[in-house]
Order: structure tokens, then C-alpha cells, then sequence
């Protein structure tokens, strides 16, 4: 099974900043309704991230493949002949 960076990057990073948001709300045990109110704006801001997923696939991959040269996809058998190598 092969697993793609962009999904597993993406959510992270938007779960990161929503539980970081839960434990500061939730620091004096209580939630007060603007509170409440920026949990619901990160939601839609998840809803929005959602609906430009394709473009914002195509961006990162653009970065991070090919200009930074990051993330860039090799298959089994050349990384195991780079480890190889190495050793």
C-alpha cells in the first residue's frame, strides 16, 4: 500500500492547530461562546480547505517536488539501492 504525503501533511496540520485551540479554550474548564464561535470558524476553514484540495495538491506538489525537491517520489527498488550503496 503507498501512501501519499499531501493528505497525511495536510491534516496534521490542520488537527495540530484545532486541538492547540481545544487546550488553550479549554484551560479554565470552561468554553465561552466566542469560544465556541472560532471552533466552528476553524470547521468551515476545514470545509474550505476540503474544496480546494485539488488546487492545493497541485501547489504543494509543485514546491515541494519539484522546486524544493522534497517529498519526491522513488520507488522500492531504487531506494533500496541507495541504502545499499550506503551501507
Amino acid at each position: 500500500m503507498k501512501f501519499d504525503w499531501w493528505p497525511l501533511t495536510r491534516d496534521c496540520f490542520i488537527f495540530t492547530i484545532n486541538i492547540s485551540a481545544l487546550i488553550i479554550f479549554m484551560w479554565d474548564s470552561r468554553i465561552e461562546w466566542y469560544e465556541a464561535m472560532v471552533m466552528v470558524i476553524l470547521l468551515i476553514c476545514y470545509y474550505s480547505v476540503m474544496l480546494l484540495n485539488p488546487r492545493m495538491m497541485k501547489v504543494a506538489r509543485r514546491l515541494c517536488e519539484n522546486k524544493w525537491r522534497l517529498c519526491k517520489k522513488t520507488s522500492y527498488g531504487i531506494l533500496k539501492s541507495r541504502l545499499i550503496k550506503i551501507i
